[in-house]
């Protein structure tokens, strides 16, 4: 991996750099704050942030930085990104060990989950990625209207595939490791990574905002909860999936519907 000076530890949620017009702590619904883990606002910082929290830490992603938390009551730890310019996309890896950031003028940088090591990184293009994923020796991004597969080795890309308008959501299905999901405005794209190809597209209807693995899977249970904006309202729709075959298509069908008017 190749990248710039080590870990800074710093006092307070002031870490990442802001404008003086984007200094004020973001506004934020119900589901925004269930994203920030019970995060206090003057952590989760300016309305630019992009976040991540998983298995109680946080991630903020600001312009030109990269800041951790392990836990509520701990200080961060702040990393300068490769631009000065937004965060677009953040994932971690299954495991936890590993954070992927995608940036708006198209840098590409794969942290490990302390942010104490240098990154590898690499810029594809000029265009935001709008989704970002991490496999076993690659990372997966979206990118104008294509989903690209680039070796973090060599950092060139060996697949790209075209799909419909921007991605809202990409990652790997829940115990299926070798099965990407790119969701577009409302269809899914299956890809098989091993194999290297697109599966299937499945039309889901609506306006997609967002999907992502439940929250309350269970063990053996590859599910999926993906929400859709209906105007006044959200509703959400958990589907299962299942692959009858080791090469074969993957089956998608809906288990529940949950509305909501929280945003």
């Amino acid at each position: 991996m190749t990248g710039g000076g080590g870990a800074v530890a710093v006092a307070g949620a002031q870490a990442a750099s802001a404008t003086a017009d984007e200094a004020k702590p973001a506004k934020r619904s119900k589901s925004a704050a269930r994203r920030a883990g019970g995060y206090s606002s003057q952590v989760v910082g300016t309305t630019t942030a992009k976040l991540l929290t998983t298995q109680g830490r946080l991630y903020r992603g600001d312009r030109s930085s990269l800041s951790y938390w392990s836990d509520t009551g701990a200080e961060p730890v702040t990393r300068v990104l490769p631009s000065a310019n937004k965060v677009t996309a953040m994932s971690v890896t299954p495991d936890g060990k590993s954070l992927g950031v995608a940036q708006a003028d198209g840098w590409i940088s794969v942290w490990d989950h302390e942010l104490t090591q240098d990154p590898w990184k690499r810029r594809f293009g000029t265009k935001a990625p709008d989704a970002i994923a991490l496999g076993e020796g690659f990372v997966a991004f979206s990118q104008a209207g294509s989903v690209q597969l680039a070796n973090t080795s060599s950092g060139k890309v060996f697949k790209k595939i075209s799909i419909k308008g921007p991605v809202r959501s990409l990652f790997f299905a829940p115990g299926m490791r070798d099965v990407l999901l790119a969701f577009g405005a409302d269809e899914l794209e299956v890809i098989d990574v091993t194999n290297r190809k697109a599966l299937e597209k499945l039309p889901l209807g609506g306006d997609i905002v967002r999907a992502y693995p439940s929250p309350q899977g269970k063990q053996g249970v590859s599910e999926i909860w993906i929400e859709y904006d209906q105007g006044d309202s959200m509703v959400r729709r958990s589907y299962r999936l299942a692959r009858p075959t080791r090469d074969g298509a993957v089956q998608l069908s809906l288990v529940d519907t949950d509305w909501t008017s929280d945003r």
